[in-house]
């Protein structure tokens, strides 16, 4: 699963022209689904002991992809995210996260 989703990450990093550094994975209990920092982008596949659903993955991965160019949620980062999360539907990202996770 970790190979798939670092995968997703790097191929609309270098579609989007984003400069993602490295990927990494967060622990079952943080707060949060992702983070990003320094061209690092960190994603938890796993909440309290439970897979993540698909559309909480798309949206954390389109997300923290979009925080590579904006630090911030205005509104740039705002229509980046969008952008993202539209090519990742046109693609079919979603549907072949599903499946995979299934």
């Amino acid at each position: 699963m970790k190979d798939y989703v670092e995968d997703i990450l790097c191929d609309f990093a270098h579609l989007f022209g984003l400069p993602l550094k490295k990927v990494g994975w967060l622990g079952p209990r943080r707060k949060f689904f992702g983070d990003c920092k320094n061209g690092r982008i960190r994603i938890q596949l796993r909440r309290h002991g439970y897979r993540i659903y698909p559309y909480h993955l798309i949206d954390t991965l389109s997300h923290e992809l979009a925080h590579l160019r904006y630090p911030n949620h205005k509104r740039e980062w705002f229509e980046l995210h969008l952008r993202i999360l539209t090519e990742m539907n046109r693609r079919g990202v979603y549907e072949a996260l599903r499946n995979y996770m299934s």
